[in-house]
């Protein structure tokens, strides 16, 4: 009997390596097929079932097909914006490459408010939802239930007493520190919430590590919040006070926002929307284009659009992240080279808890060999920075043209996290 089963457990490795040498290799990058595949011909049986796990970047095929039933809600959100296009001459084909990555156009006629000020962007959230008349609807990686998000909770509680439809989306993995606190204060104030994403391995299986890293705020359907803040105290982490962007928009481009945001709520929940989206009048002159990132995306958004911005700069490009990982796609030598007259910033984070290495080195920033050039060009955050930032805009020398997302520049976050860019 033994020595049947060790034949048979013999065979099975040799199907699932074989097998491996078939499936690793499709739609993966080199570094990680030659890593996928020492780990399934070292350990053939454990490999096989991590690779199952966490091995495929893509969400179940439920809830694809779940998401392409949402693609004629989104087409006419496109549609009903039409009116607001504007005529962009030479800067259109930005626009249409966002537009191609994303499937939300470019729209005019807004009103758009940065608000760099941590406590700002909680007051005038609050502000905002005690003036909801209609519905209010948070997407968030991370809801706390500590003294800032008591109060969004109490004036979301508010808001429900007045008849006002009250929705919260959170990230449970984002979340996990406060999530049974945060479910429980949210449902006292009745407020409708669920959790993005959940982590399930047998029914509806899902992985642990792709995770919403959207924060989308939309408030009737004629303000929108866009950046890159949670809704949890700014000094939450010990010895790291967060310093960061946010974007408050009023006018067309609200209804891009209130598409995804129902979008995602109709993944979770299976309830498609029930009526179409109202663009809003125009209220100033910003144009504005919301990008959708992540998994759902046969491309990856922001990382595509960021190079092609890095490869159209011609006098000066400013890169504000904490991280900067970038993967072999990124093309250094031929880029640096291209870019060599160009005025170029790259300013990272300096965490206190981080120390160089090696002097001109930087513990954030990726060991490529093609990047020592771009190491002594780089401009770092002191050390000594009271507030550490976690604001992240990449800015092209168009005066008129900022991309302003949460993204950090990670290959790994890139690949499977929802997100979205402004």
């Amino acid at each position: 009997m033994s020595f049947h089963f060790a034949t048979l457990w013999y065979v099975a490795e040799w199907i699932v390596r074989i097998g491996a040498l078939l499936v690793v290799p499709q739609r993966r990058t080199a570094n990680a097929t030659r890593a996928w595949l020492l780990l399934i011909f070292f350990l053939p049986i454990p490999g096989l079932l991590l690779y199952l796990l966490i091995g495929s970047p893509r969400f179940p095929a439920w809830r694809t097909e779940r998401f392409a039933s949402l693609v004629p809600y989104f087409r006419e959100t496109v549609l009903a914006s039409a009116e607001n296009s504007p005529e962009l001459g030479d800067k259109a084909a930005i626009a249409e490459l966002a537009d191609d990555l994303g499937r939300m156009p470019v729209v005019s006629g807004n009103s758009v408010e940065l608000i760099d000020v941590y406590d700002a962007v909680i007051n005038r959230l609050e502000q905002d939802i005690d003036g909801a008349n209609s519905f209010v609807h948070l997407l968030v990686y991370i809801f706390a239930d500590d003294h800032v998000g008591q109060r969004i909770a109490a004036a979301l509680g508010r808001a429900v007493k007045r008849g006002v439809e009250a929705r919260v989306m959170f990230d449970p993995v984002g979340s996990h520190s406060w999530r049974k606190g945060t479910l429980k204060m949210l449902r006292s104030q009745g407020v409708d919430v669920r959790e993005a994403l959940p982590w399930c391995i047998l029914r509806d299986r899902s992985r642990g590590d792709m995770r919403d890293h959207r924060k989308l705020f939309v408030i009737d359907g004629h303000i929108g919040y866009a950046g890159s803040q949670n809704l949890v105290a700014k000094d939450f982490r010990p010895g790291v006070v967060n310093h960061e962007l946010v974007a408050r928009v009023t006018g067309p481009a609200v209804a891009e926002m209130e598409a995804i945001v129902r979008g995602d709520w109709c993944l979770e929940t299976g309830v498609m929307p029930d009526h179409p989206i109202r663009v809003p009048d125009a209220t100033g002159t910003a144009i504005v284009q919301l990008l959708p990132s992540g998994a759902d995306y046969r491309l990856e958004g922001f990382e595509s659009l960021l190079v092609w911005q890095i490869h159209q700069a011609t006098e000066r490009m400013v890169l504000v992240t904490p991280y900067f990982i970038p993967d072999v796609k990124w093309p250094y030598r031929p880029l640096y080279r291209r870019l060599h007259p160009l005025r170029r910033r790259l300013l990272l984070l300096r965490r206190p808890r981080h120390r160089p290495r090696q002097p001109g080195q930087h513990p954030l920033v990726s060991r490529h060999p093609e990047r020592e050039e771009a190491q002594q060009r780089l401009r770092r955050v002191s050390p000594r920075c009271p507030r550490p930032p976690h604001l992240r805009p990449a800015r092209r020398p168009l005066r008129c043209r900022v991309t302003l997302g949460q993204r950090r520049i990670y290959p790994w976050l890139l690949s499977i996290a929802r997100d979205r860019a402004l």
